[in-house]
């Protein structure tokens, strides 16, 4: 059997191309290979200095000149001590010449340290960004465990998806980032936006008890359900229908009207986690519309048994919610 040799063949020439070209070629792509940055004024702060020709390029030209001005006083001959006083007169200019490299590359050298610097601090600030996105996210994701639910609603919400709660609170702060701000506009676009959805299923579900529609498989009370832990991270906690039944007989809030309280009072409670800036007055003032909205909605009070029904069935057979 014949042992194929496994070395790669060459790259195909181009046949239009001179052996000039073609050689001129080669002679770049090694000299691209040599990781020399080749381009007379620029840095890169990936390169040592001395990979640089702009750091070589003042030495070669003003020594280059130097020499050259030297050239009538070559003798190649060891001069004698009588004449050194002549000899340093006469070569005084031209080491002048040469010295002009020097401020010139010195520059040169604290422009790309300062590059370079500038490179290491922003690797610095990326790491601690990264470190402390983590740690900050743990240390929330603890807070939210033991204080996120306000007491008196424990046992009707519970937190369903921490990841989103904490990009409610810090919707800037990321990997590559430390920013614990929150731009108030969009967050108010954001909320207004959830809160009218979930209304929005809410007087649906109502107009359905009222019109007795609402037989059909309870979808618009699974998108009312279902909106909650998909828009604010939250969901009703399996001992719901116990603490609902306890709640109501001390208050004269409606199964819906509880729902918004709750959220209203758990996102005030995980924000204030963020103890750079604080958004409280604008959940309150967004809030506000619809609860007053809910609390005299006489007919949120026919479809509250209905509502309770169903969130009992949801929570028994749909395991998906």
């Amino acid at each position: 059997m014949t042992n194929h040799s496994k070395t790669p063949a060459p790259p195909p020439t181009d046949p239009n191309q001179s052996n000039i070209a073609q050689h001129w070629k080669r002679v770049k792509e090694k000299l691209q290979a040599i990781e020399f940055n080749w381009r007379p004024f620029s840095i890169y702060d990936e390169l040592p200095l001395h990979k640089h020709m702009v750091f070589w390029w003042p030495i070669l030209f003003f020594v280059g000149w130097a020499l050259l001005l030297t050239v009538p006083y070559w003798c190649f001959c060891w001069p004698s001590p009588t004449d050194y006083e002549a000899l340093l007169k006469q070569l005084g200019f031209p080491i002048f010449v040469a010295s002009l490299c020097l401020p010139i590359s010195v520059a040169v050298g604290r422009f790309h340290a300062s590059k370079q610097r500038a490179k290491a601090n922003t690797l610095t600030v990326e790491n601690n960004a990264f470190n402390n996105y983590f740690a900050h996210r743990n240390h929330f994701m603890e807070h939210i465990g033991n204080a996120g639910i306000p007491k008196e609603y424990e046992g009707f919400i519970e937190v369903y998806d921490s990841d989103k709660l904490y990009k409610t609170v810090f919707p800037q702060n990321s990997l590559s980032e430390q920013n614990f701000r929150i731009n108030k506009s969009t967050y108010k676009a954001q909320l207004r936006r959830k809160l009218k959805s979930l209304y929005g299923h809410i007087n649906t579900f109502v107009i359905e008890v009222e019109e007795g529609e609402v037989e059909r498989d309870h979808e618009e009370f699974k998108a009312f359900a279902r909106t909650i832990p998909h828009a604010f991270g939250f969901r009703f906690s399996d001992g719901f229908a116990k603490f609902y039944g306890d709640y109501a007989k001390r208050t004269n809030f409606t199964f819906f009207s509880l729902c918004f309280l709750a959220i209203k009072h758990t996102l005030l409670s995980v924000h204030a986690f963020n103890h750079i800036q604080t958004v409280g007055w604008l959940i309150e003032t967004e809030f506000e519309p619809y609860l007053t909205s809910l609390e005299e909605n006489e007919a949120l009070i026919n479809a509250d048994a209905k509502a309770m029904e169903y969130m009992v069935w949801l929570l028994t057979e749909d395991k998906s919610r």
